[in-house]
C-alpha cells in the first residue's frame, strides 16, 4: 500500500487506540519521507485535521518535520509508541497494599480509594485532556479526595505551543481539566512530579504546525504555501 493511503486509513481509523494510530501513521511518514519528502507537511497537517485532539500525532507531525532525517525521526517515534512502558511503570510505582482505582470504578470503591490513576490524552502546561469517563473519574475524585495520579504514554505530553495549537483545535464540548490536585504523573521514566515530567519534554515545536494551527478554517489555510 502507498504511504498516503496509508496515512487516509489512518486519519479514518476513529475506532483505534491513539497511541495505536500514532504508531501506524508514523510509519507511514517514516515511508513517505523516503519516496515524497515534498508530501510530509500536508500529510502531516491532514491527520491532524481528522484527529485534532490526539496529541501523539502532534508529537509524532513536530518530530518528524523537525527532524534533520525525518523517515529515521518517525521509525523512532513509530518504535517508542509500541515499547511504550508507562504502564509497566505504573505496575512498579503502586505499592502491593495501596487502594488504587481506574476507570470503571464504582462509588462504593471510589469511596474507599486512597488513589485514583486516570489515562490522559493529553498534558501541557496548562491542563490535560481526558476521555468521559476519565472526567468522571475525576471528579469523583476532587469530591471524595483521594490522589490524583495521571498516566501519560509516549507522545502525550507537549510542549508548551504545540500543547496551545491543540488546545485551539479541541472540538466544541473537549475542555481540558486543570492541573490542580495531581499529585504525580507516571510516564516512560516513571512516577514524577508535574514540574519533573515538563522538564523533560524535548519535543520540537515547529513553526509550520504551530503557526498553521491558528489559521485553521480561514480561506488563507488553503492556499499554496500554507
Amino acid at each position: 500500500m502507498h504511504p498516503i493511503e496509508q496515512l487516509r486509513w489512518v486519519a479514518r481509523a476513529e475506532w483505534a487506540p491513539a497511541p495505536e494510530v500514532a504508531a501506524e501513521a508514523a510509519w507511514s511518514l517514516g515511508a513517505l519521507a523516503r519516496s515524497e519528502p515534498w508530501a510530509l507537511l500536508p500529510a502531516c497537517r491532514r491527520l491532524l485535521e481528522r484527529r485534532p485532539s490526539c496529541a501523539a500525532l502532534w508529537w509524532v507531525a513536530a518530530e518528524v518535520l523537525g527532524a534533520p532525517d525525518p523517515a529515521a525521526a518517525a521509525e523512532r517515534c513509530a518504535t517508542l509508541l509500541e515499547e511504550d512502558p508507562s504502564r509497566a511503570q505504573l505496575g512498579v510505582a503502586l505499592a502491593e497494599d495501596q487502594r488504587a482505582v481506574a476507570r470503571g470504578a464504582t462509588v462504593e470503591e471510589l469511596a474507599r480509594a486512597e488513589l485514583v490513576v486516570v489515562p490522559v490524552e493529553a498534558l501541557g502546561p496548562e491542563g490535560f485532556l481526558v476521555d468521559a469517563d476519565g472526567a468522571a473519574l475525576l471528579a469523583g475524585a476532587r469530591e471524595l479526595g483521594p490522589a490524583i495520579w495521571l498516566v501519560a504514554g509516549v507522545g502525550t505530553v507537549l510542549p508548551p505551543s504545540l500543547f496551545a495549537a491543540l488546545r485551539r483545535r479541541l472540538p466544541p464540548g473537549r475542555g481540558l481539566e486543570p492541573l490542580e490536585g495531581v499529585e504525580a504523573v507516571v510516564c516512560p521514566f516513571g512516577r514524577l512530579p508535574l514540574a519533573a515530567v515538563f522538564a523533560r519534554v524535548s519535543c520540537p515545536e515547529p513553526p509550520e504546525l504551530t503557526g498553521w494551527a491558528d489559521v485553521w478554517g480561514t480561506p488563507e489555510a488553503h492556499r499554496p504555501g500554507r
